[in-house]
């Protein structure tokens, strides 16, 4: 008996639509076992966000994404066309609305004080601005339990900028100050860069650490047309990460676990790529940097590179906890964690594939500078500042919370970061 044409079609859709079921299936319980939480859009859509925030800001030499304008005060900062990638953010939509002023904050960074508000700052590298992002929210209605805070509004400006290190924040401070602008508390993130990034840019072109990340590529001359093309080869890449980010949170893309995982494939494939430029670029010596402020630097043995890089960061927190006293400002320090500090969180396969490399530029200034940061840290808590090692905030934490090998958290690194901060702030005597 012969089947009709159509029955042949019905039968061909029926075993697509079964097929394309038991895909699904499959991928909704490869998702459980990856990310230790079952599937859900919103979960997926936040894991594509962080991924987001952060793969746009693998530390390249030069910064072809946003974060590029060079500024006479703080070193870099936003151009005046810039905008927040809405895919990253989990607030802040409605406030976006005004002219950038060179931070990536959601509103202008000077704000005056009133009796019904409390206006909080955030400082710090691209760890601290993807938190304020995507961490916030959490942190605020942890702060609402306090009675000093209830009933007040919230006015949270970023002052935290992708690849900012000390004395960049300093100096963040004191350009908001001068321009009149006023905080009531002022939480500060860092430590990784201050240590993680000077022998892999820098001290390779013997710039003073005290100098902004990269200074020889951000006001220099360069001629050779071979790293030309690296950079012109990462701005692309970069460019491919977001449009890979956004089409895959387009619909129906959105609803699917299956795409969820083509995306996160794609992404670590993109990934690895900008990171073999920026490897590339940060390893060629014989590129020509002309004109360039802050050379001569040469140290006679590692351990006074360390030791100045962590003094360099220590005084400076010490200059904001002066200058937040003067300003009646309550001062916050945080030292963040990263995965390259030595037992610092559990790993398995997935997550160590995604964020650890034992080769990766940035580890072995974690592993020497770290501990100097921490005895830096119990200094500055004796005499008085409001310090927190958070390098253990992930000890017990056996889900994956690195996004990157370089430094960033996803949504769920974040909300613990802001439960760790909320902490920290609500113990206070202050």
């Amino acid at each position: 008996m012969r089947i009709s044409r159509t029955k042949r079609r019905v039968f061909k859709a029926v075993l697509f639509v079964m097929l394309c079921s038991f895909l699904e299936i499959l991928s909704f319980g490869a998702f459980r076992l990856r990310e230790g939480r079952w599937y859900s859009w919103s979960t997926a859509a936040q894991i594509r966000n962080s991924a987001g925030s952060s793969s746009t800001k693998l530390s390249l030499p030069v910064d072809t994404s946003a974060t590029g304008a060079v500024h006479p005060y703080v070193g870099c900062v936003m151009p005046p066309n810039w905008e927040p990638n809405k895919m990253n953010m989990t607030w802040g939509e409605e406030l976006t609305n005004h002219p950038c002023d060179g931070f990536p904050s959601f509103r202008p960074v000077v704000q005056k004080r009133s009796p019904n508000t409390v206006i909080i700052g955030l400082f710090g590298g691209s760890v601290a601005e993807i938190f304020y992002y995507q961490g916030i929210p959490v942190l605020l209605e942890k702060l609402k339990e306090d009675p000093k805070y209830r009933g007040r509004e919230f006015v949270v400006v970023c002052l935290a900028t992708g690849g900012f290190k000390q004395p960049q924040q300093l100096m963040a401070l004191n350009y908001l100050l001068v321009q009149g602008g006023e905080l009531d508390v002022l939480i500060n993130v860092d430590g990784f860069k201050e240590v993680a990034f000077h022998a892999s840019g820098n001290q390779k072109q013997g710039v003073f650490p005290i100098y902004p990340r990269s200074w020889a590529a951000r006001v220099g001359q360069i001629r050779d047309p071979h790293v030309l093309k690296l950079y012109g080869q990462a701005a692309i890449l970069e460019s491919d990460l977001r449009e890979n980010g956004e089409f895959f949170s387009s619909v129906p893309m959105y609803y699917s676990p299956t795409c969820h995982l083509l995306w996160r494939a794609t992404n670590q494939s993109l990934i690895r790529r900008l990171q073999a430029a920026k490897v590339a670029i940060e390893n060629d010596h014989e590129r020509d940097v002309l004109d360039r402020p802050g050379f001569g630097y040469h140290p006679s043995s590692e351990e006074e590179v360390y030791e100045e890089l962590v003094g360099i960061w220590e005084s400076s927190s010490r200059l904001i906890g002066e200058l937040c006293a003067a300003n009646a400002i309550q001062y916050y320090h945080f030292l963040q964690p990263n995965q390259y500090v030595e037992g610092s969180k559990p790993m398995g396969d997935d997550e160590l594939q995604i964020a650890f490399r034992e080769d990766h530029p940035y580890r072995e200034g974690v592993t020497r500078g770290y501990p100097l940061l921490r005895q830096a840290g119990e200094r500055l808590a004796l005499s008085g500042e409001n310090f927190t090692d958070l390098t253990d905030a992930f000890r017990e934490t056996q889900e994956s919370v690195y996004i990157d090998d370089c430094c960033h958290f996803s949504d769920l690194g974040n909300r613990i970061l802001a439960e760790r901060i909320a902490e920290a702030i609500l113990k206070s005597p202050n």
